[in-house]
């Protein structure tokens, strides 16, 4: 394929929100993309008002004009009417997954999150069929387009911006954070599966045994209908935590945390990783996506 013969490469993803992993990677893929020459462009039928000019109403794509050259490429993340237009889009069909979490981690206490997972899974699998090339961001999610019947299956891992990681921390958390206590860190949706239960018990014991000066900072949002309480049953332990919608990572004070996941999978939260320079321990506990995607 030349620059001749794709003409466009446009994409679709579920949510164009500042932070977020798919909607920060598919804007730097297209960037990428207008670099070598082709038309490109960012479609998404939520967009916060300060991306705006970043990204384009999925509601105006139109692919009447699209040739048979012409590429699509569908970050799948949440069931969608997507799914559906991609099977009618005249060009060439690909899908990028971004992994679904099992229904069964919802199961005690969100039955609308346990149904729309469960149509995801199925929905995904669907496009069996209709795809020219079925992608994941994972060799782990990769497997599962395998097992559900892809041909043509492949890894494109999430696309980074390290520049964004050297800039200057923000002077509101250096003044909340900077102090003489030991900054516990977790970045990732707050839900079943991520069990932060695990990490206050890490934090206590921290507290119990090693020193008293620690703090456990948790960055992300939380479920639909859900307080820290109802994530965190059992408690916090006596633990001084701090919660955060999510937060620009390269704002966060570089080597003053220690970085702990104990999700059952893992999914886009890439600031535990390249986004601390200057970390002292990253410590894993678990499976699935977890070691593999840290290459150990």
């Amino acid at each position: 394929m030349t620059a001749r013969t794709l003409r466009r490469i446009d994409q679709w993803v579920p949510a164009l929100h500042r932070g977020d992993a798919i909607g920060d990677s598919a804007r730097l893929m297209r960037d990428a993309f207008r670099s070598w020459g082709h038309e490109a462009d960012v479609w998404a039928p939520d967009i916060d008002d300060d991306l705006a000019g970043d990204g384009r109403p999925y509601a105006e794509f139109d692919s009447a004009g699209a040739g048979p050259g012409d590429v699509v490429i569908l970050h799948y993340a949440l069931p969608s009417r997507m799914s559906e237009d991609l099977r009618g889009f005249p060009g060439r069909r690909v899908l990028l997954h971004h992994n679904i979490t099992p229904p069964e981690f919802f199961a005690p206490w969100d039955p609308e999150m346990v149904r729309i997972c469960t149509l995801g899974r199925e929905q995904v699998a669907g496009l069996r069929g209709d795809v020219d090339l079925a992608l994941a961001d994972s060799e782990f999610s990769r497997r599962e387009l395998e097992e559900a019947g892809f041909a043509r299956t492949g890894v494109l891992p999430i696309f980074l911006d390290f520049a964004r990681y050297r800039e200057a921390p923000s002077p509101v958390l250096l003044r909340h954070l900077d102090d003489e206590r030991t900054n516990l860190l977790f970045v990732g949706r707050l839900a079943p599966n991520k069990r932060q239960e695990d990490l206050v018990r890490l934090a206590s014991f921290w507290k119990r045994f090693v020193s008293p000066a620690v703090r456990l900072v948790l960055v992300g949002r939380l479920p639909r209908r859900a307080t820290l309480p109802q994530v965190i049953p059992e408690g916090m332990g006596g633990v001084a935590i701090l919660s955060l919608k999510i937060w620009e990572e390269s704002q966060f004070p570089k080597g003053a945390f220690c970085v702990f996941s104990f999700g059952e999978i893992l999914v886009k939260h890439l600031i535990s990783i390249p986004g601390f320079w200057g970390v002292v321990v990253y410590i894993v506990v678990g499976g699935g996506r977890i070691t593999e995607f840290l290459g150990i």
